[in-house]
């Protein structure tokens, strides 16, 4: 057993050059659409100066350079508002004191119930029952600048302590850029039209 790799060129954006598109795939009878594997390479140099290929496999397009750069720069800037808020003495406080409201509770059931009732977890119980360690571990993996305030009233303390923090990463997170597409459906090929009949 091997591999079959098939290729075929698209024009690149500016329609002077070309993309080669090549997809892997097992060389077996049971082979299937996650095995199959996509690669994409800009080759007009000019195009691949200003264009880069974006995601994976069936998901590939050509974005810009540029608009990527852009929007890893609003990333860092919320991901770094992020854990500045996280860091928090007063946060680290509040997720230990949640973590023993939760394990001062009868049972994981309960302790499922409650969340489920407060709209902080989603997990079927027994899923829950399965991930459950400790309350402590809950709060550290499921504290976080979307349910802050909302757990401080919870514990009976003042969520608004919170909100100007909050804010500041939620309106980086809504200055985050997304990246256009340039060119969407790379790795598709195009089937010739069949000739009409004489």
């Amino acid at each position: 057993m091997g591999t079959d790799r098939s290729e075929h060129r698209k024009p690149c954006p500016c329609g002077k050059g070309t993309i080669l598109v090549g997809c892997n795939s097992p060389d077996h009878g049971w082979a299937s659409a996650y095995s199959v594997h996509w690669d994409c390479e800009i080759e007009w140099p000019d195009c691949r100066r200003d264009y880069v290929v974006d995601g994976t496999d069936q998901s590939m397009r050509i974005v810009r350079r540029s608009d990527v750069a852009t929007a890893a720069v609003g990333r860092q800037a919320h991901d770094a508002a992020y854990r500045r808020l996280m860091a928090l003495p007063e946060v680290a406080a509040l997720k230990r004191d949640f973590g023993i409201h939760l394990d001062a509770m009868r049972t994981v059931a309960a302790i499922h119930r409650y969340l489920t009732a407060e709209g902080l977890e989603s997990y079927a119980i027994g899923s829950f029952r399965k991930h459950w360690n400790c309350g402590a571990a809950w709060a550290e993996q499921h504290v976080g600048s979307w349910n802050l305030s909302k757990i401080a009233n919870l514990l009976a303390q003042d969520g608004s302590r919170f909100a100007t923090d909050v804010a500041a990463v939620e309106t980086l997170k809504t200055a985050i850029t997304g990246v256009p597409t340039v060119m969407a459906r790379i790795t598709q090929w195009e089937i010739p039209p069949i000739p009409p009949r004489h």
